[in-house]
């Protein structure tokens, strides 16, 4: 009789999908066959779907194991063109093995990139991508979907059609304080779905800390103040991220925990030497927002120390003040600006408003501890003015933003108003300056003081009260 010969049929490869679109090429990925004989190779199956025209790319060699993920990139597809993907396997001696039980199919167009979370609110999210290239005779996409997965539910939800044009969305009526998955993808004309360039992107809806502002600066620390999330969930803590202002790589990280609606927190280990930009971002159950508040831009230095008025006119008025405190490693200022503007800009802290003005540079004269003074000229009569003296960082060239103690005052003919910030350990000296050069352009005929005391209680607001005049 016959000798039986023993045949093991090649298994089939499983879990075909495709990987990657352009506008010519399709990436596949696919896994071979769990048992029998791994085969040699796989041929590729493909067909236009509009014309039935049928190709085959032979000879793809089989890589590692039983299971292992098995990849090939077609190129020179017909942009546009819509076509259905099958594999199937090859044997040592050519016979052909099993073949993937569904096909796949997809459109060869090029893809959007680049999806970016681009601001986040209490209840909503802002995302923006880069549009894939319009190249001519090539097909663009009919529109957008964005895919948005609720973390905490499962659930998943398509926007509805983006037209091709727009370039930035804003999805809404999101649940404050919950993770959401964003998942940015393309509408072929034929209805295939192709996945954008680049990662999917994860956000929760939370508000940012505002009005971040500079309280003080040193030459190895600044510290900050902020307002608190306030609108939707509620920050636990806060992130304080400090990168270089030239090249933008991060300098500094540190956290700080969240408490009342005003945070405060000091930045140390900083370099006199360079110029950060530093920004706050509000956390919630260990998600850091990516927006953030704006930017503040800052170089340590020694802050000027006592100024104080020495003389004043209808429109002028003249400064002393002292050095920063010397500090080792650290130069002394080579010079100073004044800063000047309406004392209502005191509600913004240091930061820009309408009407603030600086002097020009003024150059450190004498030794390292001198006195120093300057006047302004051309100040407005009758108009309330806070005034400080800013130090200028001899290694970065920035200024001190903050400055000394404030004197705020209205310059006016018969008579001047000048006082200091709540709390400042600064002084109002009506007496003449000291500079010898400057003395006889102070000349005090009489002077009236009103000295205001504040009585507090406890549980009580507190009052203000003239106590006399002089």
């Amino acid at each position: 009789g016959q000798n039986p010969v023993i045949v093991t049929p090649q298994g089939a490869p499983s879990n075909l999908r495709v990987n990657g679109v352009s506008a010519t090429f399709v990436s596949l990925v696919w896994e071979a066959p769990s048992q029998g004989i791994l085969p040699a190779s796989y041929d590729i199956v493909y067909i236009d779907v509009a014309s039935g025209v049928r190709s085959v790319q032979a000879g793809i060699p089989h890589t590692y194991g039983f299971r292992a993920q098995q990849s090939y990139t077609l190129a020179h597809l017909t942009n546009g063109r819509r076509y259905s993907f099958s594999v199937q396997t090859r044997s040592a001696t050519g016979g052909i093995g099993g073949s993937t039980t569904t096909l796949v199919a997809t459109t060869p167009i090029d893809p959007p990139s680049n999806l970016q979370v681009s601001d986040v609110k209490p209840t909503s999210v802002s995302l923006s991508w880069t549009p894939p290239p319009a190249s001519a005779g090539q097909q663009v996409p009919s529109g957008y979907l964005i895919r948005i997965a609720n973390v905490a539910s499962s659930t998943t939800n398509d926007t509805a059609l983006i037209p091709f044009a727009q370039t930035a969305y804003v999805a809404t009526s999101l649940q404050s304080g919950s993770a959401y998955v964003f998942c940015l993808v393309a509408v072929a004309s034929t209805g295939d779905i192709i996945e954008a360039n680049g990662p999917c992107k994860e956000s929760t809806p939370i508000g940012q800390p505002r009005t971040l502002r500079i309280l003080s600066v040193t030459p190895s620390s600044v510290g900050l103040e902020w307002e608190a999330v306030s609108m939707g969930q509620a920050a636990d803590s806060y992130v304080v991220v400090a990168l270089d202002a030239n090249t933008l790589s991060e300098k500094l990280r540190t956290s700080v925990p969240a408490g009342g609606s005003v945070v405060q927190s000091v930045v140390s280990g900083l370099n006199a030497s360079d110029i950060y930009s530093i920004k706050v971002y509000a956390s919630s159950a260990g998600f850091t927002e990516p927006v953030g508040s704006h930017s503040v831009r800052v170089s340590p230095v020694g802050t000027a120390r006592a100024a104080h008025l020495c003389r004043y006119a209808q429109t002028e008025l003249t400064l002393q003040w002292e050095a920063p405190p010397p500090s080792v490693g650290i130069t002394n200022p080579p010079s100073y600006r004044l800063g000047y503007r309406p004392a209502g800009c005191a509600d913004f802290g240091w930061q820009p408003c309408d009407g603030q003005q600086y002097s020009a540079d003024i150059d450190h004269r004498g030794a390292a501890s001198a006195v120093q003074s300057a006047s302004i000229f051309g100040l407005a009569e009758n108009m309330p003015l806070e005034v400080r003296v800013h130090s200028k960082n001899a290694i970065t060239g920035e200024y001190d933003p903050v400055g000394s103690v404030a004197v705020s005052g209205t310059p006016r003919g018969d008579r001047s108003d000048f006082a200091l910030a709540a709390g400042g350990a600064g002084f109002v000296m009506v007496a003449p300056v000291t500079d010898l050069e400057r003395r006889d352009m102070f000349r005090v005929a009489a002077v009236t003081v009103e000295a205001w005391v504040r009585f507090e209680a406890p549980g009580s607001a507190g009052t203000w009260g003239v106590a006399g005049d002089a």
